[in-house]
């Protein structure tokens, strides 16, 4: 288990960079489409982050942004809810991925940290909504990468986010050194109107709901 360092209160740039460190060492032997810079970006988001409720990520495959996002929640007290059915998909391959998610979670990140919701996307927003009810400061879209699970997922989550205080994430939105980007993962981006962009890293998309 990793013991993070980081407090609970401001936390400055020499931390961060050592907390990313012992991350990235701890993390580097799980497979992975997500870039350094993005991985970085992503963990800095659930550090320093707008908003006092919790994270979700939809679609964790390995768990690898898992641990990154748990570990920068704890700073803030943050629980992270990973939601995935572990059963695969045409990109990723249609393998069984839950044992091999728990193995590395497990190895790394504390149980009071991380909720895992083995169930669809769609499934989980329904479980949220009636079971739950929390508001949402960081979500992260990392599913099927298909035009309509992309809007399926986004109506069913975006009801959930903490108001003015949030951030949004699609991976694989633009091309990296080592990827394509997903085409249908841009096109719903840039065309959904409910979705303000605050900046790109890499493939990593950043935004927020927008209001009004």
């Amino acid at each position: 288990m990793i013991a993070t360092s980081l407090r609970q209160d401001w936390l400055d740039i020499a931390e961060i960079a050592e907390e990313e460190e012992r991350l990235r060492e701890a993390t580097k032997d799980i497979h992975t489409a997500f870039t350094s810079a993005e991985i970085r970006a992503l963990f800095r988001l659930a550090v320093w982050g707008p908003g006092t409720g919790c994270i979700v990520e939809i679609g964790s495959f390995l768990g690898y942004s898992t641990i990154w996002l748990a570990h920068g929640g704890q700073a803030r007290g943050t629980r992270v809810y990973a939601v995935d059915h572990h059963k695969g998909d045409k990109f990723t391959g249609h393998t069984n991925t839950y044992e091999a998610f728990m193995a590395n979670v497990d190895k790394y990140v504390s149980s009071n940290l991380l909720k895992p919701l083995v169930m669809t996307s769609i499934d989980a927003a329904a479980w949220w909504e009636k079971s739950l009810r929390q508001p949402i400061r960081l979500l992260l879209i990392d599913a099927y990468h298909e035009y309509e699970a992309l809007k399926s997922d986004w109506n069913a989550w975006k009801v959930n986010l903490e108001r003015n205080n949030h951030v949004v994430c699609f991976h694989d939105y633009a091309p990296t050194a080592t990827r394509s980007a997903f085409p249908d993962v841009q096109r719903f981006v840039d065309q959904c109107p409910g979705l303000l962009c605050l900046a790109v890293v890499e493939g990593l998309w950043i935004g927020k709901r927008r209001l009004g």
